[in-house]
């Protein structure tokens, strides 16, 4: 599948930053260390994709599938239930086999960071003309898009319609810089999840894309499970400088489990742990 699914037919993505009325509790969104992006692309600049001719069969089949998807995010058709997305689907699962086949899951995964550069880059000159989450739709069946239209359909498929409701855009729907590696995990995952069932790419992850997604899922994947969204909190507590801890007791306290949001908060050393427990304590006395 296309940037529709991450573990899931359709991820339905979400602009809200959570934040909590009457108590003041929020999740925290650290910034992340300045080098991490700038040595992650210096590091992909110095190991080229091979020149193989299967790299042009799947990107070709990647513009076929993605077009698909669009065209039923649209019209506001699920791409699973729509049989020319179906079929494109299949063709890619097909174009990516003989890719894995020929050249391993690292090659695999390697053609998926560079197809998620290409489409961070062509992301902002059409996020300038397309404000709102409806003008970006708009955009995804318009009968002669413009070329980089075209080319964020083509290398990302439905993923305008997502962009601003994963949390990647500014209040002036820009694309947030400080959020590019957090994209590129979540390419990166939309990328691999169709490979899961026969060629698992997770081994061959960076170990900061590892922590990128995980940030995504505990801060920005709203329609996240909550076991799967602490589970990713979970995965951060090894950075020291994350509130690991605490940003799981913002999703327990969330979900109404203040008795564990609570040991989160006693667990945490954030600076804000002590006023979120209290908060929290005053919440479970109101019961």
């Amino acid at each position: 599948m296309g940037v529709v699914a991450l573990g899931v037919a359709a991820v339905a993505f979400s602009w809200w930053r959570v934040t909590h009325g009457g108590g003041d509790i929020a999740l925290l969104h650290p910034p992340l260390p300045v080098h991490e992006w700038s040595d992650y692309v210096a590091r992909l600049a110095s190991t080229p994709l091979p020149a193989v001719p299967e790299i042009a069969s799947l990107r070709a089949a990647t513009v076929r599938r993605n077009r698909a998807e669009a065209q039923a995010l649209g019209v506001g058709v699920s791409p699973p239930d729509d049989p020319v997305y179906r079929a494109a689907a299949q063709a890619w699962q097909q174009a990516a086999d003989r890719f894995v086949q020929l050249h391993g899951t690292a090659a695999m995964l390697q053609v998926g960071r560079f197809e998620g550069l290409r489409l961070a880059e062509a992301l902002p000159p059409v996020l300038a003309r397309a404000r709102t989450d409806a003008e970006r739709d708009g955009l995804l069946v318009a009968e002669s898009p413009s070329p980089d239209v075209q080319a964020c359909i083509d290398l990302g498929g439905g993923f305008l319609h997502f962009v601003g409701r994963g949390g990647f855009l500014d209040d002036r729907g820009a694309l947030r810089e400080d959020l590019r590696p957090l994209l590129q995990a979540v390419f990166l995952g939309h990328w691999g999840a169709p490979l899961k069932p026969r060629h698992n790419l997770d081994p061959q992850w960076h170990t900061a894309e590892r922590a990128w997604l995980s940030r995504w899922k505990v801060e920005w994947q709203t329609d996240g499970s909550l076991e799967s969204r602490v589970a990713a909190a979970d995965q951060l507590r090894a950075a020291a400088e994350y509130p690991a801890d605490l940003n799981a007791g913002v999703l327990l306290f969330e979900a109404g489990h203040i008795d564990a949001a609570m040991e989160r908060f006693g667990r945490s050393t954030a600076p804000e742990a002590a006023r979120y427990l209290r908060i929290a304590e005053k919440a479970r006395a109101a019961r």
